[in-house]
């Protein structure tokens, strides 16, 4: 039998912390672009795919701190709330 957690009890969370996080992503998602547009790419990918390495890198960095935070949040929670966020996915 699963035990239904008591959202009640937990403290909402401010909608500012929302907006900030988004802001943020998205400058910094914008300067990673732009860093990649002055570098360059390789010359092996040539003019006509430019667009594609660029895209391909910020796919990677965003890729690797997702994997990063996934992991590092994961390790660090316990168990209650390794069953919130289960509970919260619909996992059980």
């Amino acid at each position: 039998m699963s035990k239904i957690v008591d959202y009640e009890r937990l403290e909402p969370i401010p909608a500012s912390y929302g907006y900030a996080g988004i802001v943020l992503s998205i400058t910094f998602f914008q300067t990673l672009n732009q860093i990649v547009l002055r570098i360059g790419c390789p010359k092996a990918v040539g003019r006509e795919n430019y667009w594609k390495w660029r895209n391909l890198v910020v796919s990677w960095m965003h890729a690797l701190i997702v994997g990063v935070w996934d992991i590092t949040w994961y390790v660090g929670c316990s168990a209650a709330g390794k069953m919130r966020l289960c509970s919260a996915d619909g996992w059980i």
